[in-house]
């Protein structure tokens, strides 16, 4: 199960600040919620990015769980902005 997101990452204005956003993201997300995670689009766009985040198990609800927690730290601790996401079952 995995979910991709985009997110729109405030007071970022050059590159090296967004990929510094995210490298945090990544890190602390993979660390704290045992996810696979990787920036999957708009590696271009110094304010906005797709994350892309996957979990495998034998149970559907702790997935969707985890990654659900996964996305809520992330708001809750960065200058970031959730725009959309989109939910991938296999």
């Amino acid at each position: 199960m995995g979910v991709e997101i985009t997110l729109l990452i405030y007071d970022s204005y050059s590159l090296k600040e967004k990929r510094s956003v995210i490298k945090s993201i990544l890190r602390r997300t993979e660390n704290r919620h045992q996810l696979s995670v990787a920036e999957v689009g708009d590696m271009d766009l110094q304010n906005k990015a797709v994350l892309g985040f996957g979990v495998v198990s034998n149970n559907r609800t702790l997935c969707r769980k985890r990654l659900e927690a996964a996305l809520k730290e992330i708001e809750a601790h960065y200058e970031v902005e959730i725009l959309e996401y989109h939910w991938i079952e296999a």
